[in-house]
């Protein structure tokens, strides 16, 4: 088996969010103060006093409006923009953990997203055969990884994590879907089934905030603390994915996909080291 986690970061394009957020259409100026009309009001002085005080009313309602619209747009491009990180259109792929079978996990970081996916690509080459592990993976994992790298030509790439049925795939296992035995929203993320499981899990960080803290990392001395506080979190969860898959394995819930995996192995002549 393969096991694979992918971590991904925002998108650096502010632009296209910002077009794609666009301010409303903003209220009309507001007119001159001598062009409001007051009734039957004739004193020149009171007329002007109520003109000026009504005006002035109107310029505070009118900034707000436009302070407000403003305000909307800033925070529609929040969301999207932290929420990027899950739309393989506009975010993109800042790792990748991976373990073959009981190997210790590592983790792929190039120096360009096409690097890392690249790297991928020439690795998952030379084992054609094996079956790819992951925890909830045919939701997210997969298909991000397999459309970015339709984005940069490798087509390879694409097609090994191509699985466009959620059940039924014999080249890769959900443990997120195994576990869930069909139910509709099964209870446990991937630590907490692997504490009941009685699977040591070390802390590390919160998976979803990997993307905040790759984007808050300016300098050289965040960014190297963070690649690293990043990497020990995908290989640990590569690490805890691999366990839970041995324990699923010992039930018997993974025995007709892996023993594919090991007859065609065996007919193959094994795998190199």
């Amino acid at each position: 088996m393969i096991v694979i986690d992918v971590e991904t970061q925002w998108s650096r394009d502010a632009d296209e969010l910002e077009a794609a957020h666009p301010l409303p259409e903003l209220p009309p100026p507001v007119p001159d103060a001598a062009s409001l009309t007051f009734g039957n009001v004739k004193n020149p002085e009171l007329l002007a006093a109520k003109q000026a005080e009504k005006h002035a009313k109107l310029v505070a309602d009118r900034e707000e409006a436009i302070a407000k619209a403003v305000r909307e747009r800033d925070a529609a491009i929040r969301k999207a923009w932290q929420a990027s990180s899950l739309d393989a259109l506009r975010g993109s792929v800042l790792c990748v953990g991976i373990a073959r079978d009981d190997r210790e996990p590592t983790c792929i970081w190039g120096d360009t997203e096409r690097d890392t996916l690249a790297a991928l690509e020439s690795g998952l080459r030379a084992y054609p055969d094996r079956v790819i592990v992951t925890w909830n993976g045919l939701n997210f994992d997969l298909p991000f990884l397999a459309r970015r790298a339709l984005r940069y030509g490798l087509h390879g790439l694409a097609h090994r994590l191509y699985f466009p049925r959620t059940y039924g795939n014999r080249g890769a296992i959900d443990l997120y879907r195994v576990w869930s035995m069909a139910e509709r929203s099964p209870r446990g993320r991937l630590n907490e089934v692997a504490r009941h499981l009685g699977i040591e899990v070390d802390p590390t960080l919160d998976g979803a905030s990997v993307p905040r803290l790759w984007h808050e990392a300016i300098t050289a001395e965040d960014r190297a603390l963070a690649r690293q506080q990043i990497t020990d979190h995908v290989t640990e969860d590569v690490r805890v994915t691999r366990e839970v898959a041995r324990i699923f394995e010992l039930a018997g819930w993974l025995d007709e996909r892996l023993a594919v995996e090991q007859a065609t192995r065996d007919a193959r002549g094994g795998d190199a080291a």
